[in-house]
């Protein structure tokens, strides 16, 4: 691969150098280079320079026999614009962007890429298993997974906090559908999660189709929604038609960071909440302490 800088869209040709087992191979890009992108198609000299002008990318020079230079590839890599972590402050914000490309592995091994997934509709739950709203939700995420089961084009993963053993342990509780992908916090990271659950859908086009975070009771819904419209998706689709109504309920996400306390404002270590909502119905609610710093408040509701 190959990586420059065209820093004017007035430069008409371009001189590179290419190292063939310790020989230098010259070759021009001009006007009446033949360029194609990464799926094999023809662009023309000004996409080119419109795709690459002011950034690096990567090429590919492909050659005839005889060494001369037959055509200019773009990586398609080149062609993203795909964000680093630092670049978007939450996970909503990748909405209609290009999501970071993760590799992971799932509980039999297999290796898990987005590269794998193009033209197809990536459907992902954030989660860990001792996240109360993570597990209340599945059995309505596996109806949907039910619903798109036979589909080859839609793909459900599932990335956990937690390690082998623990999602075991859950999946005999709560079986979950989803590809799980254990210890993924690398993967959540990637997507800048910081609460539990959080759902991301990219679409066909390889962008995000939507985004849905904490507790939501029309979460199959929304999902169902976002993969039909993100089934939808071409290569030159411009916007988002899908509109998605914002949830009536309250957002609530946990994290094993979370600070929870009871109606009484008494905080309830994290070990204990679990416990309680094993134990118990509770709702729960946004809140602040005394001093203005945000909490999660745990309300018992008593059934009839």
């Amino acid at each position: 691969m190959y990586k420059f800088i065209i820093l004017s869209l007035f430069i008409l040709s371009t001189h590179l150098t290419q190292a063939q087992s310790g020989n230098q191979k010259q070759f021009d890009i001009n006007s009446q280079t033949t360029f194609r992108d990464s799926d094999g198609n023809l662009i023309s000299f000004e996409t080119f320079i419109e795709w690459t002008s002011g950034s690096g990318y990567e090429i590919e020079p492909v050659f005839f026999d005889n060494g001369d230079l037959k055509e200019i590839v773009v990586n398609k890599m080149a062609l993203t614009n795909e964000l680093s972590p630092s670049e978007f402050a939450s996970t909503p914000e990748l909405v209609e962007k290009t999501p970071p490309r993760f590799e992971a592995y799932d509980m039999q091994n297999n290796f898990i890429s987005l590269d794998n997934y193009k033209d197809k509709v990536v459907v992902i739950k954030f989660w860990f298993a001792a996240c109360p709203p993570c597990i209340k939700e599945i059995p309505q995420l596996n109806k949907v997974f039910k619903q798109y089961e036979h589909n080859p084009d839609v793909v459900f993963l599932a990335p956990s906090l937690d390690d082998i053993a623990t999602i075991q342990a859950s999946q005999q509780r709560n079986p979950f559908y989803y590809n799980i992908i254990p210890r993924a916090k690398n993967f959540a990271n990637q997507y800048n999660v910081l609460g539990y659950p959080t759902h991301v859908v990219i679409n066909k086009k390889g962008t995000v189709e939507a985004v849905f975070q904490g507790v939501n009771y029309r979460i199959d819904e929304l999902i169902a929604g976002a993969i039909e419209s993100g089934l939808r998706r071409r290569p030159n689709d411009t916007a988002s038609s899908l509109v998605i109504s914002p949830p009536t309920e309250d957002v609530v996400m946990i994290n094993p960071n979370s600070v929870i306390v009871d109606e009484q404002g008494i905080l309830v270590p994290f070990d204990q909440f679990i416990k309680l909502m094993d134990e118990s119905h509770y709702e729960l609610l946004n809140s602040t302490d005394l001093v203005g710093n945000k909490v999660i408040m745990m309300k018992e509701v008593v059934r009839n």
